[in-house]
């Protein structure tokens, strides 16, 4: 399916191209495909590459001990940047693939995020640094399922694609 959309950023327009070029699904409503189930095993085995090159990283940074050289630093800075580059990539090209507008679903998340405070205002933390949800949290499935049904609801009104 061709966009649609008026404006779309240059990074979601190019991986909208990536997935034109080798052949992946485009669309830009929601879409639940008929091969959903198989198209998550095998983003997961996508994700459960790149965590090994995470685990790999790690096992580098290690390595190099508490006084790395320069040039170590901008090796694992650069093996980083690449990690977390190729996550986003693919998960933008999952959600391509699915009709999902990854941009406007994360300001749902991060309006979520922003209710994770604790009674006092402050932040809660686990020991990993991970945000805890507060009193106030609000969940930001609710959002997203509403603005998924919005989409629908005002472009073709069918969640299914057509065989």
């Amino acid at each position: 399916m061709k966009t649609s959309q008026k404006h779309i950023d240059l990074f979601t327009s190019r991986v909208m191209s990536m997935n034109y070029m080798y052949d992946l699904p485009v669309y830009t409503q929601p879409v639940y495909a008929p091969d959903l189930l198989d198209r998550l095993g095998k983003f997961s085995r996508i994700l459960e590459k790149e965590f090994k090159e995470l685990q790999d990283l790690i096992v580098m940074v290690h390595a190099d001990g508490e006084n790395p050289t320069e040039d170590q630093m901008f090796n694992h800075l650069t093996a980083l940047s690449d990690l977390l580059g190729d996550i986003e990539v693919y998960c933008h090209s999952e959600a391509i693939r699915n009709g999902l507008n990854l941009h406007h679903i994360l300001n749902f998340i991060m309006d979520s995020n922003d209710t994770k405070l604790g009674a006092d205002g402050l932040p809660i933390k686990d020991a990993d640094g991970k945000f805890l949800k507060g009193p106030n949290f609000t969940p930001p499935e609710p959002a997203i399922k509403a603005y998924l049904q919005f989409q629908v609801k005002h472009a073709s009104g069918e969640l299914c694609p057509r065989k």
